[in-house]
């Protein structure tokens, strides 16, 4: 009996130390929530967005007003070896099992292949495969924009990419399936950040890239047809103007299908009568000549959408190469 219980005062000793040990392993981490690669003169500097332990650490560290998360940046020949300074001036070692977003600044965009660049997150075993990719002008300076109290900066990034997928605002990718495009040698892209005049983080475009190397820039009205042509959109609205009113087609759903002769869109929307600018209200008579309209127009956007994608050499997977052969659209007028 006596025996018994020395054992099992060991074990319970034993799992006691194993808790405070862990306690302490967490204090040397770093839990990445976001990560921004730019070049630099001498090589890569990288920031990341880090939860903030409330420790004190060397380095380049930005604790920002909201005290929830610290941003720490380090440079390097490559990426790994920017990591590895983060562990050597902070004292703690990066953890990418939590990071959201890889942003990726034009002074990194601008010299070819990206993927050596994503090597690192790639290759790491603890890193979330659906991270999302975006670009920026400077990656750092999104990754350093401080959010409200309580908030943590890099999940507002994220919700801006999944609200803008669902408004037909952007094309989100993923690091798994930007390299899977890599892999196919189809075109694929990424959303664009910018700072707006608050220095607040927005969207902005899709850059576009094929075989990791980038091969042009899509603005935000070309981005929302990229968005209808992959089948993204859920939400969001298209304008056109008739006869001096502005009409608004709120997107129900966007349904590309492939065909030999190409691709056929069909969009279903919405549209509010009782609430067209430039008039108190129309009747539907009137407001179908104005889906004819919007219709034009979203057919010739789509078709120079598609030829400016086929000046890259490839399609994005779900794209036939060739003209959609009809844009239609399914409007039900609400009353």
């Amino acid at each position: 009996m006596k025996k018994a219980l020395s054992v099992l005062c060991a074990l319970c000793g034993l799992l006691c130390f194993a808790g405070c040990a862990g306690n302490i392993e967490i204090e040397r981490e770093l839990i990445v929530e976001a990560v921004g690669v730019d070049k630099t003169g001498d090589g890569i500097l990288l920031t990341v967005q880090a939860l903030n332990a409330q420790t004190h650490a060397g380095g380049n560290q930005d604790t920002g007003e909201n005290g929830v998360t610290a941003v720490f940046s380090a440079r390097g020949k490559t990426v790994s070896e920017a990591a590895a300074a983060l562990t050597l001036t902070t004292g703690k070692q990066p953890v990418f099992s939590q990071n959201r977003i890889i942003l990726l600044g034009n002074s990194a965009l601008r010299d070819g292949d990206v993927i050596p660049l994503l090597d690192m997150f790639l290759r790491s075993y603890q890193l979330r495969s659906d991270s999302y990719l975006a670009a920026a002008p400077s990656a750092e300076e999104i990754v350093r924009v401080r959010a409200d109290s309580g908030s943590i900066p890099a999940v507002r990034l994220q919700q801006i990419i999944e609200t803008g997928a669902k408004a037909a605002a952007c094309v989100p990718v993923r690091l798994y399936e930007f390299y899977n495009m890599y892999e196919d040698g189809t075109v694929g892209s990424m959303p664009v950040f910018h700072l707006n005049a608050d220095r607040q983080p927005e969207l902005s475009g899709e850059a576009v890239f094929r075989r990791g190397v980038r091969v042009g820039f899509l603005d935000a009205e070309e981005s929302r047809i990229l968005s209808l042509l992959t089948e993204k959109a859920h939400d969001g609205a298209i304008t056109a103007e008739f006869e001096n009113r502005l009409y608004s087609f709120r997107i129900l759903s966007a349904k590309p299908r492939l065909r030999r002769s190409g691709t056929i869109l069909t969009v279903r929307c919405l549209c509010d009568t009782a609430e067209i600018i430039g008039a108190g209200g129309v009747g539907a008579a009137q407001a179908q000549p104005a889906a004819e309209a919007a219709e034009k127009m979203l057919r010739e956007k789509a078709l120079a959408l598609l030829e400016k994608l086929r000046g890259y050499g490839a399609f994005r997977p779900g794209l036939a190469p060739g003209d959609p052969s009809d844009v239609a659209f399914e409007i039900r007028l609400k009353r």
